[in-house]
């Protein structure tokens, strides 16, 4: 009987069939979620997985973003301010969140959390532009009478990113918080303390 048992505790063992370690599992989702609070986008892709899919549910994807940067060479000073609307914008998308459960069996597992915060994906840029086209060309102008003899070309650039960048952080900032609950599916990958996230689907 006691080899018995111990044969059929090794089939479970080797069919993945183990109890999952619960605060391992939720380690690379809390990480993940409070880097997006912070903004910090590099530091939230240390938790995901090489072939992470459905990243759209969350955060948007900002390489387009930065590519037009790097082509537009506006220099040093409107990118500086770019990336910091970048940062705080990324933050909206989690203002709090809540792990609910964590389900699974040896190295996978399902974190599901809920999540409140601004849907930064969903906005669309023409019309947000749109929305604050004539506040925008005020503060232009204002600035423009306030700066008559500014020629440093880098200087004015900068200026001008920080005036329209916080016009779209306001606007940003303004939308009502949604609230979403998503599924996290994470994998040990190289051992029970590497654990990352593979996909992020929203629950509806």
């Amino acid at each position: 009987m006691k080899r018995l048992t111990g044969l059929i505790l090794g089939c479970l063992i080797l069919a993945g069939c183990q109890p999952v370690d619960e605060e391992a599992a939720k380690a690379p989702v809390t990480g993940f979620l409070d880097a997006i609070q912070e903004g910090d986008l590099e530091k939230a892709a240390q938790f995901e997985a090489d072939d992470i899919q459905g990243m759209s549910s969350l955060v948007e994807d900002t390489s387009e973003f930065n590519a037009l940067l790097k082509d537009a060479g506006f220099g040093e000073a409107f990118d500086t301010q770019a990336q910091e609307f970048q940062k705080k914008e990324t933050a909206l998308a989690v203002q709090t969140y809540e792990i609910e459960s964590v389900s699974g069996h040896g190295n996978s597992a399902t974190v599901r959390a809920r999540i409140t915060g601004i849907p930064v994906n969903e906005i669309n840029p023409e019309t947000m532009m749109e929305d604050i086209q004539d506040t925008l060309s005020e503060d232009i102008q204002a600035y423009g009478e306030a700066h008559p003899d500014q020629t440093d070309q880098e200087k004015i650039l900068g200026d001008m990113g920080k005036i329209i960048f916080d016009r779209m952080y306001e606007q940003i900032a303004g939308q009502q918080p949604a609230d979403k609950v998503l599924n996290f599916k994470v994998i040990s990958q190289d051992g029970a303390e590497n654990w990352k996230i593979q996909s992020i689907e929203e629950v509806k």
